[in-house]
């Protein structure tokens, strides 16, 4: 109670102090609280005082302005930085471009091809294989990295190497990485396919203008004018600068472009480069796809080399193992870019060359035999696959190499009587003595070699005097380098369409092996893909049909 009949008294004193302040005072008033009563003192502010506020905001302004300078500065010298760039990445090489390939007349706009002008030659390089329109097989529109058509590609459907490059041409890598791409292109030949797509950054003026230069070019004038103007570009040396562009087409004989007024088939596929881009989750450029591998950034020729010969090799064991032509590329790139599926099994590379053989060349089936005439599993073996074979003479082909184990201190010598027999009469004659040689107890002595030998029709004392001198023991010593490059430790081997079968199989689980080889074989066979054993070497030049 005695509090509160205080606080009129007090709330009046301070009333009547406050009115007599002056104005200035009245409104800045500052409290000091000691340790006694609480008491209020009106304290007026120094003019120093606003002038050091004055001073430390000035300060403080000049302060931000230098930063904001600063980071304009290193955003102006980012944006001309490619366009003064060179092409050449630290550490990484510029090989020579080739010239850009012959520019054909223009194609009716609403065609979107050209037709194919001869071929042009660079020095010391095979033939540049013009691009021309071939359209990809229907399976490749549904691959995860898709190629279709109405997009710039170079090579044809069979070509079971795809390399999707997304580029920006003033992206001094994009231009490095095309410096190392297109001739690999030239050297491959119809070994790679190229599909190219532009994906410039949206601050790079010079790289849209480009992309819409070139998505133009592709839709007006076809695949070859779309070519010719890239490897000018990146013949061209840098990536593209203020003005470079004009000039740069102008000299390939492609003036003109962008064109003034845009053309709808470019745009919708400049979109279309966008929306796959974000599909497949590209981020930077350079970025391509050796059959869904992704690669980010430049890369050496070599590497692309090594990358895309295990990839091509692969694709070819996928035709080996039934995968028909046109689903190679779908298939490679599942696995590749989804994990989806499982890579083929392998199968050996054995050529024949030069080496005794029977049955035709294109056949089905080809059995490269590594053997030893004193070995008496090598005759079991043997007489097992001449069961087999009987009455497929013309869908099995048998490739003979000597391997002669060390503790078979005969067996080179008989070697080298089927060879000299040979010789002289052909393979005919060696598989005469050949068949007599691997004949049940037969012991390899004298006498028996001269019979054998007379199997072939000729002298059988000649033919024993050339095998005793070592004639062949050259050819001998190249087929055991060859088993032992193939990890042959032992006799019998046999290579069936590449597939190893180490030992000598029963003849019920052989005659299995080979129902299920020759069906194999006949089926890649009539997809147009070639034969079994060639494509296990990464060649198709027997029995293949180019669609």
């Amino acid at each position: 109670m005695a509090f509160g009949g205080r606080r009129p008294l007090l709330r009046a004193s301070l009333a009547s102090r406050h009115a007599r302040l002056p104005k200035w005072q009245a409104t800045d008033t500052v409290v000091v609280v000691t340790s006694g009563d609480p008491t209020r003192q009106s304290l007026p502010p120094a003019a120093g005082s606003i002038r050091r506020r004055w001073l430390g905001l000035g300060i403080v302004l000049v302060g931000a302005l230098m930063m904001i300078g600063g980071i304009v500065g290193v955003w102006i010298y980012a944006r001309r930085l490619p366009a003064r760039s060179t092409v050449s990445v630290p550490g990484a090489p510029a090989p020579p471009v080739p010239a850009p390939p012959p520019l054909a007349a223009p194609a009716p706009s609403d065609s979107g091809s050209t037709t194919p002008a001869p071929e042009a030659s660079t020095p010391e390089r095979r033939p540049l294989s013009l691009p021309v329109a071939i359209a990809p097989y229907p399976d490749d529109a549904g691959a995860p990295v898709p190629v279709t058509g109405g997009h710039p590609l170079w090579g044809g459907r069979d070509a079971f190497v795809t390399i999707t490059i997304f580029a920006d041409l003033e992206n001094p890598h994009s231009i490095a990485l095309l410096r190392e791409l297109l001739p690999l292109k030239v050297q491959l030949g119809d070994e790679l396919r190229l599909a190219f797509r532009d994906l410039p950054e949206a601050d790079h003026n010079e790289g849209r203008q480009a992309a819409r230069a070139l998505a133009e070019i592709h839709a007006t004038r076809g695949e070859q004018a779309f070519w010719h103007a890239l490897a000018a570009i990146v013949r061209h040396g840098e990536a593209l600068g203020p003005g470079a562009l004009a000039d740069v087409l102008a000299e390939a004989g492609l003036p003109g472009f962008p064109l003034a007024s845009p053309n709808a088939r470019a745009e919708a596929a400049l979109e279309d480069d966008a929306e796959l881009a974000t599909l497949l989750f590209v981020r930077d450029t350079p970025t391509l796809f050796i059959n869904g591998q992704r690669v980010t950034g430049f890369v050496p020729r070599s590497s692309l080399a090594a990358a895309v010969e295990r990839e091509r090799r692969t694709a070819y064991l996928s035709l080996a193992n039934g995968t028909p032509p046109a689903s190679v590329y779908t298939e490679r790139t599942r696995k590749n870019f989804l994990n989806f599926g499982v890579d083929p099994p392998i199968r050996e590379c054995v050529k024949g060359n030069d080496a005794p053989a029977t049955g035709p060349a294109n056949a089905a089936v080809t059995v490269v035999e590594f053997s030893d005439f004193e070995c008496e599993l090598c005759r079991q073996g043997d007489a097992a696959l001449s069961a087999v074979l009987k009455g497929h003479a013309s869908d099995v082909r048998v490739v003979w190499r000597n391997f002669p184990l060390p503790q078979h201190h005969r067996a080179r010598l008989a070697a080298g009587v089927a060879l000299a027999a040979r010789r002289l009469g052909g393979d005919t004659a060696f598989w005469a003595v050949t068949r007599a040689l691997l004949e049940p107890r037969v012991k390899l002595d004298d006498d028996e070699l001269a019979r054998a030998a007379a199997r072939s029709g000729f002298d059988a004392t000649k033919i024993l005097s050339v095998a005793r001198g070592g004639t062949y023991d050259a050819e001998i010593d190249r087929d055991i380098k060859l088993g032992e490059a193939l990890a042959v430790s032992g006799a019998p081997t046999y290579f069936v369409n590449g597939q190893r079968i180490a030992g000598a199989l029963p003849e019920p689980e052989l005659r299995a092996l080979f129902d299920r080889e020759l069906a194999l074989g006949r089926r890649v066979r009539a997809q147009g893909a070639g034969l079994v054993a060639e494509l296990a070497c990464g060649a198709r030049t027997s029995g293949a049909s180019r669609r």
